[in-house]
């Protein structure tokens, strides 16, 4: 996994979800360690009037980092460490002046549930505990002391940090679009087949659709594969703006108003909207904005946009897909 010694990879485990009535039952964490070696930690709450030592330990341990990758940490981890700092008075800006990332927000494209994204990584839980799990056996540790019930607790976390590893693989794969190298390029059965090398590879096979597009990597290859649905038939383009065109009925034909200096006003007049739209057959691939795009866009009838195959390159599949997973229009 390609893991920069800025960034660390966070996940909480509490006693509910609600900040102002419940606690951090342990903070897990995996970074670089000084001498590059890969490394996790899971700081446990041992005694619960312990937890404000534990958030300064983690705001001394975060001074050395940039930025923190979680999933769904915008709806949960963020706002749930803010919360427990505020409420022992300690000073929220040092984590908050943090790149606060939650890969969620990307990814979602794929899947919607955690659990379904890890089976795209075909990622295996051994420990099936649920969050009300994690619960019961923390209150039993603190009632018993046993040591067991922490194991427990700290299995389901490794088992959480080493599917956000996986998460942060994929979402640095996508975010470093602008790194990718088209290897080969093809056509088979109405697809467009990509194979693209990346600096870094994934450490589990991965398959995942988005948009009708679907990304695979297997370890044993050095490239993973973008395949696209090809459109092969007749599509529509709207010409804009409206008010530069003029229709002639008698030739049903749509005109530019550069070309009518000549024309008898009597047989012609301003084109409307619906008239205002040209069509063409051939092959196309679909695409997900007009965002910087600078050749004709087609649609079909449910107006989803087409960008004709002839046109096609690895710098608009770039732009489209940092776009589509990226665009703060998303947020």
């Amino acid at each position: 996994m390609t893991l920069s010694k800025q960034v660390v990879l966070l996940d909480l485990e509490t006693t509910g979800l609600s900040p102002k009535q419940h606690q951090i039952i342990c903070i897990g964490l995996t970074y670089l360690n000084e001498k590059g070696g890969f490394e996790t930690d899971h700081w446990f709450l041992a005694h619960p009037n312990e937890e404000a030592c534990l958030l300064q330990k983690l705001l001394t341990f975060l001074s050395d980092y940039k930025a923190i990758f979680t999933y769904n940490g915008r709806g949960f981890e963020f706002p749930f460490i803010k919360a427990r700092l505020s409420h022992y008075g300690l000073d929220t800006s040092p984590f908050l002046k943090l790149k606060l990332i939650d890969m969620k927000l990307t990814l979602k494209a794929f899947c919607t549930k955690r659990s379904k994204l890890e089976n795209l990584f075909h990622f295996k839980r051994q420990c099936q505990s649920s969050g009300q799990d994690i619960v019961r056996l923390y209150r039993t540790y603190i009632q018993t002391k046993d040591e067991i019930y922490k194991a427990c607790i700290l299995a389901h976390q490794k088992e959480e940090l080493l599917s956000l590893a996986l998460f942060f693989e994929l979402y640095m794969t996508l975010y470093q679009i602008k790194d990718w190298t088209l290897v080969t390029q093809k056509c088979q059965d109405m697809n467009l087949v990509l194979s693209i090398q990346h600096s870094s590879c994934f450490t589990a096979d991965f398959k995942g659709i988005f948009k009708d597009i679907c990304l695979t990597y297997h370890q044993n290859e050095s490239f993973f594969n973008l395949t696209f649905p090809l459109f092969k038939g007749k599509l529509a383009r709207h010409l804009e703006p409206v008010k530069d065109y003029y229709y002639i009925e008698s030739q049903n034909e749509l005109m530019h108003k550069s070309l009518i200096q000549f024309m008898p006003k009597n047989l012609i007049r301003k084109a409307t909207k619906a008239e205002c739209v040209i069509y063409k057959e051939g092959t196309f691939i679909p695409i997900f904005s007009d965002y910087k795009m600078t050749f004709p866009l087609w649609h079909d009838e449910s107006n989803h946009l087409y960008l004709e195959y002839k046109d096609f390159s690895l710098d608009i599949l770039q732009i489209q897909l940092f776009y589509f997973f990226f665009s703060t229009q998303k947020r």
